[in-house]
């Protein structure tokens, strides 16, 4: 039993590991660190597109388009998270907020609500499907 409860803590861990490079690639700006969060052919619903996003590039392209420099000062704060499991992947879901400052200094929040759903690929978590959407005022 104590086996199992190290195994779990330690898959806990290791997805939150790949949350905190995902937060860390943001606030840095750089959507390659961004983007290999992902697994190769992950699936992307972003906050601010019109568009699924199905491919490395298309990905680390929305991130580009994301992570422009006008944004200044830019950072995600996690507010709500649940872990579940569906078919053995965890599936990560929550609310998250975006802040910012805009071109002339003001502050903007984008409050979203997000899922993510893991693997394991070759020792290393992924992202596979990454939903998010602004929410509703």
């Amino acid at each position: 039993m104590y086996a199992l409860a190290l195994q779990a803590n330690q898959r806990q861990s290791e997805i939150l590991d790949l949350l905190q490079n995902w937060l860390v690639g943001i606030k840095s700006k750089v959507a390659t660190d961004v983007a290999s969060c992902y697994s190769k052919n992950a699936a992307l619903w972003g906050s601010i597109t019109k568009r699924l996003r199905c491919d490395e590039e298309g990905i680390r392209r929305y991130f580009e388009e994301f992570l422009n420099p006008d944004k200044e000062d830019l950072k995600v704060r996690f507010n709500e998270m649940e872990v579940s499991e569906i078919a053995g992947l965890p599936v990560v879901t929550g609310v998250y907020v975006f802040t910012w400052k805009d071109e002339e200094g003001n502050k903007v929040a984008l409050p979203a609500r997000y899922t993510f759903v893991l693997s394991k690929r070759n020792g290393q978590w992924k992202i596979e499907d990454h939903h998010s959407t602004v929410l509703p005022n």
